[in-house]
């Protein structure tokens, strides 16, 4: 069966910078979460000092209790420290 070219009518898509799709990984902060904001990190396309400053400036929205967010708050940063200093290394 031939195959046709479907037509559609333009469409907006809308993706997340890396650092926010780091810091979206914050809140759960699953072993895969902490492997995804490692790769952005070593592939340069965020930093610690980003992540922080932007998890900070997000943290006014957040619903229901930070305690635990701010905790993987301070273990993403740190790891992407420790990332940071590997590659500069």
């Amino acid at each position: 069966m031939p195959r046709r070219p479907v037509l559609v009518e333009p469409f907006h898509l809308f993706v997340l910078s890396p650092v926010d799709l780091a810091v979206s990984k914050i809140a759960r902060w699953a072993p895969n979460d902490r492997e995804d904001v490692a790769e952005l990190v070593r592939l340069g396309l965020t930093s610690a000092d980003a992540i922080d400053a932007r998890a900070k400036a997000a943290l006014g929205g957040y619903v229901g209790g930070q305690s635990m967010l701010l905790l993987n708050l301070r273990d993403a940063v740190a790891l992407a420290r420790e990332i940071e200093k590997g590659r500069n290394a």
